[in-house]
């Protein structure tokens, strides 16, 4: 890896990653533009081969505006496309949008001013809303093998239903953290990361090549929490984020095999011990759903979706292959 610059002559490097939601992303840049103008910044704007509209129009759109800078890649690339920008980082902090974000005013302030007050803070997020205005609560707890029983196994979630009353999940996705008060958290979304860059750099790249859709920003974090940083929630910081409306595009049969596969890629990254644990549990899980969709395969009153019904059997039988080879 080329040799990062110590000196740095901007406040902030904001970077932001578009795929297929062209029109939200020129809503995240006009808030940039707007909210930034008494910031030292520079602001990248990537696109993974979107074709929801042509990316020229937008550079065109905004030429004059010179701390903006476009890459236009060939290919959906996920998250690694922010590799791309590693070694170009002239600012002190690092700055990860979320294409369908959308910044309040003095956000990137507060979290600047914020990191330069907190030694300790490897990163920092601000406080999600929701497009009416309402808390988004996406701070999830650091994934462990007792995290994926209660919330990817069905038996974990029947049992966290009936017995827990949904106490499991409240826990492990963050439902019971005070987001009015400045908190340390384990894993915020990309949707807003402010980082040190020197502490990803350090490893050769900002997002591990392993995890290119899903677990980068989990493995970003656990990455940081490792070099014993904390990473902070700033409710000062308020940004609206429409979560996940780029990557609902995308195929669900693919989506479901990716995320499997970065799960795994994941515990042996982390949680090397527990593989073996991680993977049966996935199987015996599939293997429960695919006896669940047999039974409905042969209950009368749903003959007419046999043919989904069998193809979700075929796409399980894949998956369940596939933890054992990956």
């Amino acid at each position: 890896m080329k040799k990062q610059n110590n000196e740095k002559t901007l406040d902030v490097t904001i970077v932001t990653i578009n795929w297929n939601v062209t029109n939200k992303l020129q809503k995240c840049i006009d808030s940039v533009l707007d909210t930034c103008k008494d910031i030292h910044y520079e602001m990248f704007i990537i696109d993974n081969n979107s074709q929801d509209m042509d990316f020229d129009e937008v550079i065109r759109k905004y030429s004059k505006y010179k701390q903006l800078k476009f890459i236009k890649n060939d290919k959906n690339e996920g998250a690694l496309a922010l590799n791309k920008i590693q070694n170009q980082i002239s600012g002190r902090y690092l700055l990860i949008l979320g294409p369908d974000t959308i910044l309040k005013k003095n956000t990137v302030r507060e979290l600047i001013k914020f990191m330069d007050s907190k030694a300790d803070a490897g990163a920092a997020t601000g406080k999600l809303l929701n497009p009416d205005g309402s808390p988004q609560l996406y701070y999830y707890r650091f994934w462990n093998i007792s995290m994926v029983f209660y919330v990817d196994n069905i038996v974990g979630q029947m049992i966290d239903r009936f017995l827990f009353s949904y106490k499991k999940l409240r826990y492990y996705f963050g439902y019971d953290l005070d987001v009015s008060s400045i908190i340390e958290i384990e894993q915020p979304p990309g949707a807003c990361l402010i980082l040190r860059p020197e502490l990803v750099l350090e490893d050769g790249y900002i997002i591990d090549p392993n995890f290119p859709f899903y677990y980068n920003d989990v493995d970003l974090c656990k990455r940081i929490w490792k070099k014993g940083y904390k990473i902070y929630l700033v409710p000062s910081a308020e940004v609206i984020h429409d979560h996940g409306s780029s990557f609902k595009k995308a195929d669900p049969t693919w989506k479901i095999k990716e995320y499997v596969k970065s799960q795994i890629k994941y515990f042996k990254k982390h949680h090397k011990g527990k593989v073996w644990l991680l993977k049966t549990m996935i199987i015996i899980n599939y293997l429960i759903l695919i006896g669940i969709s047999m039974l409905l395969t042969i209950y009368p009153k749903r003959k007419h979706s046999d043919v989904s019904l069998k193809e979700k059997i075929k796409n399980m039988l894949w998956i369940i292959w596939g933890v054992l080879i990956w």
